[in-house]
């Protein structure tokens, strides 16, 4: 896994770990500590991920929703 490019117009802590045996897949600053700005797409993209495993969504197919279904400005 290789970590994409990040912009430097934002604060970066990254840590991605294999969900079986927790080794590090791909890091960037991981022991930095900073405040989360969407908690809700955090938990949006754990049950994406869920779908893609059991089947239920392809990951090749761009995911869209309905102008009624959208939350306020959260971004979801």
């Amino acid at each position: 896994m290789r970590m994409p490019p990040l912009t430097a117009a934002a604060d970066w802590s990254v840590c991605v770990r294999d969900a079986d045996d927790d080794r590090v897949l791909v890091d960037h600053w991981p022991e930095r500590l900073l405040r989360t700005a969407s908690v809700g797409k955090l938990f949006l993209l754990a049950e994406i991920a869920r779908q893609w495993e059991t089947g239920r969504l392809d990951p090749c197919e761009q995911l869209a929703w309905h102008d009624e279904e959208l939350l306020a400005d959260s971004g979801l």
